[in-house]
């Protein structure tokens, strides 16, 4: 499992709405946010499904079609994305 250092919020994975990533409070037990992938675009991750929170909290990170992208945990809005991985599955 991984958790928030700071704010005690669980990221999990599922598949009900393609591939998604929802970030739960622990406290409550309720999601805060979610990213979903959709049909055809979106979240594609590999087998190990990467996502991490930085040790401070303010930062979350995961993989999504070829790129590590990272988020504001405060507002989960996106900061960057930059490719990852061989050149042969890297998005365009």
């Amino acid at each position: 499992m991984i958790f928030c250092p700071e704010e005690e919020h669980l990221p999990t994975m599922g598949f009900q709405k393609g591939v998604s990533i929802n970030i739960w409070n622990d406290a409550t037990n309720k999601p805060i946010h979610e990213f979903v992938n959709g049909c055809s675009s979106g979240l594609e991750m590999g087998d190990d499904y990467p996502m991490v929170f930085h040790p401070d909290g303010k930062y979350f990170a995961f993989e999504q079609q070829g790129q590590l992208c990272l988020y504001d945990a405060q507002n989960w809005q996106g900061k960057w994305c930059v490719l990852s991985g061989p050149e042969d599955y890297r998005v365009k």
